[in-house]
């Protein structure tokens, strides 16, 4: 299962990060990568998870969306100079790497 950032109807997204989200998320990563392709990771430990947040004595949460976002988070290559060849061969990377699974 893969699913794309969200759109919505009243605006438009300017991209900053173009972020996956997918159970298969470290697997992904390293195909990616082996097919020349960086990834990133955004916020891999929720806020409550850090220990910061246990040293300062706040409360044990069960935040089961923020830690599933944690793990299965992957952000995918987004930047201006990136040209639409680019573009369409990281798509088709991780095209390829879904259908492989199938």
């Amino acid at each position: 299962m893969k699913k794309p950032p969200p759109s919505f109807a009243d605006r438009q997204s300017v991209y900053h990060q173009y972020i996956i989200e997918t159970p298969e998320r470290d697997d992904l990563k390293q195909f990616l990568g082996s097919h020349g392709v960086g990834t990133g990771i955004y916020y891999p430990l929720p806020l409550h998870r850090h220990e910061a947040w246990r040293n300062r004595g706040f409360p044990e949460y069960r935040l089961p969306e923020s830690e599933r976002y944690g793990r299965e988070n992957l952000a995918l290559p987004m930047f201006a100079e990136l040209t639409d060849d680019e573009v369409d061969y990281v798509a088709d990377r991780v095209m390829q790497y879904f259908k492989s699974r199938d």
